[in-house]
């Protein structure tokens, strides 16, 4: 027991608990996604209505990520202006190129937010 005392005691448990919390995390989530996708979509008017707001979400979305393309251009720019001034092209361009990976990471994972699955109608 004089190991959990110390401080590698309290990281082996802080890890335990945050992979056995992350498991039970993954399992509810597994468990609503079968829910929804189980569950009946309604009368032909309830999908009339889900469909008019999924075509204006995606409408939203794709304007949202073509503004903030615009914007990522504009600041890659100004960081690769920032730091060529500052420290020269070898950071600059650095710096450049890992805040674009990064907002292109951004962009990809959540362009499938915009495109959710048809939920399957129960018999």
């Amino acid at each position: 027991m004089d190991f959990l005392n110390t401080e590698h005691g309290y990281v082996a448990i802080t890890l335990f608990l945050t992979a056995a919390l992350s498991l039970v995390g993954l399992a509810a989530a597994a468990w609503f996604a079968r829910f929804v996708l189980r569950s009946d979509t309604g009368d032909e008017k309830m999908r009339k209505i889900s469909d008019a707001i999924k075509e204006g979400g995606e409408a939203f979305l794709g304007r949202q990520n073509r503004t903030i393309a615009s914007l990522a251009v504009v600041f890659a720019g100004l960081i690769f202006g920032f730091y060529f001034f500052q420290e020269g092209l070898g950071n600059a361009w650095k710096m450049t190129v890992g805040f674009l990976v990064g907002a292109l990471s951004r962009s990809a994972s959540r362009s499938g937010e915009a495109r959710p699955r048809a939920c399957a109608s129960s018999p």
